[in-house]
This record gives C-alpha cells, structure tokens and sequence, in this order.
C-alpha cells in the first residue's frame, strides 16, 4: 500500500511540474507580436492536445498497465491516491493565491 502511495505522489507532483513548465511557457508567449494572433491559438489549441496527452500519461498510465496485468485494486489505488494529490495540490496553490 505504501509503495502505492508513492506512486500516485509522484504521479501527482510529475503532473505539477508539467503545468508549471506550461505555465511557463505561456507567460513567454504572452509578449508575442499581436499580428500573430492566429499562429500563436493554433499552437496554443496543439499545445492543449499535446498536454492531454502527457498528463493522460502520467496519471492513466500506469493504472492502465496494472489492469492489464489484472492488478484491478492496485490500479484503482494508484489512481485514486494521484487524484487525491492532485487534488490537494489545487487546493494549496488556491491557498497561496487567496492569502
């Protein structure tokens, strides 16, 4: 159980960091040249689909792979335990931004 918790910790941190680099990456495309409007939603909408699919990775990913392998409640942990992290990640940076 334990090594399942830390799974789905750090599933729940890879995630973090990822929107953090996209975060990132957003506020540098926000200086771009207003004439390029429409290059810059094109990449952003690609972007977003680009997105999905790594935090699908990192959060449906292994749970996937241990169904597959017949491990139903093990999966179900993992995934409920990267929710929960998830889930408290978003309250905290709430917290941080409403004090």
């Amino acid at each position: 159980m334990k090594k399942l918790f830390l799974i789905g910790l750090f599933q729940a941190i890879g995630v973090t960091i990822y929107v953090l680099l996209i975060s990132s990456l957003l506020q540098f495309v926000d200086g771009f040249n207003p004439n390029s409007i429409f290059l810059v939603s094109v990449a952003i909408l690609i972007l977003l689909v680009f997105s999905s699919a790594v935090v699908g990775l990192i959060v449906f990913g292994y749970p996937i792979y241990l169904c597959l392998h017949k491990k139903i409640k093990e999966s179900l942990f993992v995934l409920g335990f990267t929710l929960l992290f998830s889930l408290i990640t978003i309250i905290l940076i709430l917290l941080i931004i409403l004090l």
